[in-house]
């Protein structure tokens, strides 16, 4: 869920729509967001650089990991 935080003073007709206080689901957002984020730099920094056999002990391919490496963090 995305919060727009409104700078004080805006007078902006349309400002007082949107919240400025962080809603109930987004520190886990953020966290899942980190999460993946971790993730998929390791696989590109760590796991990628391995042999296939190291991959497959982690219970991937070599084109899953690339898959998921490439990801955007917003993507699950």
């Amino acid at each position: 869920m995305t919060v727009i935080s409104v700078f004080p003073g805006s007078q902006a007709p349309h400002a007082r729509k949107w919240r400025s206080v962080p809603q109930a689901g987004e520190h886990a957002l953020i966290a899942r967001m980190r999460r993946r984020l971790a993730l998929r730099r390791m696989l590109r920094n760590e796991l990628l650089r391995e042999p296939d056999s190291v991959l497959a002990d982690a219970g991937w391919t070599r084109e899953e990991a690339l898959r998921e490496a490439r990801k955007p963090i917003w993507q699950a």
